[in-house]
């Protein structure tokens, strides 16, 4: 008894096939299957999934022709049978079932066609993650379709239970956890097209793509190879390498452009012609513009609407950046960074050094950077970075750090090159007299602009005496 296919709207009609009447005779559980059309997700693109109307197993071809398609499928069924353990006896009725096609005709089972969907569905969400056409392994499709479990009358089963519930004589549709192991002896094969494993391929994947990698940094790849250190999964360091890889390729293949161009030349409003109460406005959409090209703009002090519209407008628009379109890979400017902020700055540096000398577990080191090593003076009397840290460390010996409350700056005063800065402000410390106001000491800093780094050449504070 020879094949029958019942074939779908979209297949009868790519094949201009007119369906033919089937008697119920005719039909085994053995040879008919549903055919199906599905896009691989790439261009013109296409596969024929032939579906097994009982059990749901699956074979993938490629093409929409039924005629041109249906040798590859004898092949590719054979060969999934032979690497999921099914009995030769077995193997030889399925091929005898499906040597030739006797007829070609409708869909005529609503059940099996929401099954067949599922499968589609599972297929093309994993399709939709390969980055070629030519990364689709058809092997691997099979084998995941003959491991899927499927609903059927408040139970489930699966293509591979349904053929060891068959080949043993019992109903095909039990349940898939009552097979026991003793006879589970078809089994979902884990090889590819090459013949290996997921992970054994991933894992070769990734060692080519750190060779490579190392080839082009000159220098070794070392990840996910530290012993004392969790590995990644092999799937995420393939995306990893894949994305490192990409972004090489953008670095050295990337053009210059102007921000202005890369955003498509567009058309902004003179700022002086918006209205105050519309700016905000005109910013967020030119923020959203930005966005959708990966630019990233950030303001660390606070301005102005009119300043920060004519920043991202104008001053922006003429800064030439590389024309590089890598999903996740963000261009990300800094206002300060075009127009320093020095009282922004000096109030962060001082913030810094704060926090960190009142905290026991701060690392002091962290502000060497921060002081000018030649003329460094610590309460009026010259001093090394050694001796500060000494100072703090004999405070935190003598007082709790709980007692610290908080502390300001309050005023900066700048040289007229705005080249050095004297700033004076106070901690306040807890009063230990219950019910007294707390006390405050009378901190004084002095700084020097640095190419806009700004240092401490002296730091007055009377408790680190």
């Amino acid at each position: 008894m020879c094949m029958i296919i019942r074939a779908t709207k979209k297949v009868l009609t790519a094949n201009k096939i007119k369906p033919q009447k089937i008697t119920e005779q005719k039909i085994n559980n053995l040879n008919e299957w549903y055919v199906t059309l599905l896009s691989s997700g790439f261009k013109g693109k296409y596969f024929l999934a032939y579906v097994h109307s009982k059990s749901l197993l699956t074979i993938f071809t490629e093409g929409k022709s039924i005629k041109q398609t249906f040798n590859t499928f004898k092949v590719r069924l054979n060969a999934l049978l032979h690497r999921s353990s099914f009995p030769n006896a077995l193997i030889a009725q399925i091929t005898e079932a499906t040597l030739n096609v006797e007829a070609i005709s409708t869909t005529n089972n609503r059940s099996t066609l929401a099954h067949i969907n599922q499968i589609i569905a599972h297929a093309r969400a994993r399709f939709d993650i390969t980055d070629t056409y030519q990364d689709i392994d058809l092997d691997v499709e099979e084998n995941e379709v003959l491991n899927m479990l499927f609903s059927y009358d408040k139970h489930y089963f699966g293509p591979a239970s349904w053929w060891n519930n068959y080949i043993h004589g019992n109903d095909p549709y039990l349940p898939a956890y009552e097979l026991g192991k003793e006879q589970e002896i078809i089994k979902p094969s884990e090889l590819n097209k090459l013949g290996l494993t997921n992970d054994e391929e991933l894992h070769m994947q990734n060692q080519m793509l750190k060779m490579d990698l190392e080839q082009k940094f000159g220098k070794p790849i070392s990840l996910n190879e530290e012993e004392d250190m969790h590995k990644l999964p092999l799937f995420i360091e393939n995306e990893f390498l894949k994305h490192m890889s990409a972004f090489e390729q953008q670095i050295r293949t990337a053009k210059e452009t102007t921000v202005f161009d890369l955003l498509g030349k567009p058309t902004f409003k003179p700022t002086n012609s918006i209205t105050e109460h519309k700016l905000a406005a005109e910013i967020k959409r030119v923020v959203k513009l930005l966005g959708k090209h990966n630019i990233m703009v950030d303001f660390i002090g606070e301005y102005s609407p009119q300043i920060i519209h004519q920043f991202l407008t104008v001053e922006l628009m003429e800064k030439m950046v590389s024309d590089m379109r890598i999903p996740g890979f963000i261009t990300h400017f800094i206002y300060e960074e075009f127009h320093p902020n020095h009282e922004l700055a000096i109030t962060g540096t001082i913030n810094m050094l704060v926090n960190i000398m009142f905290d026991e577990e701060g690392d002091l080191d962290k502000l060497k950077p921060h002081f000018e090593n030649d003329h460094f003076m610590l309460n009026y009397e010259k001093a090394t970075f050694v001796d500060f840290k000494n100072a703090v460390n004999r405070f935190h010996l003598t007082h709790n750090p709980e007692i610290v409350l908080g502390y300001e700056t309050e005023t900066l005063k700048f040289d007229e090159l705005k080249e050095n800065v004297k700033a004076r402000g106070y901690i306040a410390f807890k009063n230990p007299i219950k019910g007294k106001h707390r006390i405050k000491h009378r901190f004084m800093v002095t700084l020097k602009n640095d190419e806009d780094w700004w240092k401490f050449t002296h730091v007055f504070f009377e408790p680190l005496n």
